[in-house]
This record gives structure tokens, C-alpha cells and sequence, in this order.
């Protein structure tokens, strides 16, 4: 069971990535505050397939990619979400262990898929009312704050790891 730990902490950094506001969660807020209920569920698991496919691209290369090749990262940065590719290729590239384990890329895809569907709905259900509207952008500077401190202590790490 060892051998999966790496997942925790994929999990916990990932989180605080997804949580941090970018135009998912514009979205996501937008449809809880206009549209029904039903609707903000069906984004949320969209943008967790959106997830999935971002997961398999940075475990199938894409950071290497985007080393090799900087013009494609400007390129695909236009025609995509670069929040979560950069997210999870900067996660990816810092926190997976050089040999995955047996269904390892499996469980990162269900990792990834379950932390934005948990997110993103929890959005959908929290923003769906006038109070938990406010409480929200009372703590957006501290959830912005946590988030790009991970984010920059993933860049050391990397920085210091490929030097």
C-alpha cells in the first residue's frame, strides 16, 4: 500500500490547485448563481472529465512535451484551460515517483476526476445561496494565498530537483 502514497499528496496539492479561482470556477460560480441546480452538476463533471484528460496528458509526457517543444505550450495555452495543464504537469512532475505502480495511472485519473467533481460541486452547492455567497468572498484572498504558495513550493521543488 506504500507504493500508492504518492497519491496523498498528489490529492492535497491538487485540491488546493482546483480550489484556486481560474475560468473553471467562473464558470462553475456562474451557472450555481443563474441556472438550476441540475445544470451546475452537469459542468462540474464535465470539468472533471476535462481533469481526466489533462491527467493523462501530463503522465503520458506533456510536461516533457513542453520542455522539448516551448512553442506548443504558448499554442496549447490558447486553445485550452492552461490553469489545470499546468497544475497537473507541474504536480505530476514533482510528486510522481519515477515507476508507477500498477494502475497507478488508473487511480491518478480517478484522483483527478473525484477532486474536481468534489470541488466543483461543492461550489455549485455552496453558491447557490446569498449567505455562503459572501462568506466566500470574505476567505477568497486566504484560499488564493494557500493555493499559490503550493503552487510556488512545487516550482522550488522542481527548480531545486532539475539543477
Amino acid at each position: 500500500m506504500g507504493e500508492y502514497s504518492f497519491l496523498l499528496a498528489i490529492a492535497v496539492v491538487f485540491m488546493f490547485g482546483t480550489m484556486s479561482p481560474g475560468p473553471s470556477f467562473i464558470l462553475v460560480a456562474k451557472t450555481a448563481v443563474s441556472k438550476p441546480f441540475s445544470e451546475g452538476i452537469c459542468v462540474s463533471i464535465g470539468l472533471s472529465l476535462g481533469a481526466v484528460f489533462f491527467t493523462l496528458l501530463a503522465i503520458f509526457g506533456l510536461y516533457a512535451l513542453f520542455e522539448a517543444v516551448p512553442f506548443l505550450f504558448g499554442f496549447l495555452t490558447q486553445i485550452s484551460n492552461p490553469k489545470t495543464a499546468i497544475i497537473l504537469g507541474s504536480i505530476f512532475a514533482a510528486l510522481l515517483p519515477q515507476q508507477l505502480p500498477a494502475y497507478g495511472e488508473l487511480l491518478l485519473c480517478l484522483l483527478a476526476f473525484f477532486v474536481d467533481a468534489i470541488w466543483y460541486c461543492a461550489v455549485v452547492l455552496l453558491l447557490s445561496t446569498k449567505k455562503s455567497q459572501k462568506v466566500y468572498l470574505r476567505f477568497k484572498k486566504y484560499i488564493d494565498r494557500v493555493a499559490g504558495t503550493l503552487l510556488a513550493g512545487l516550482g522550488l521543488k522542481l527548480a531545486v530537483d532539475h539543477s
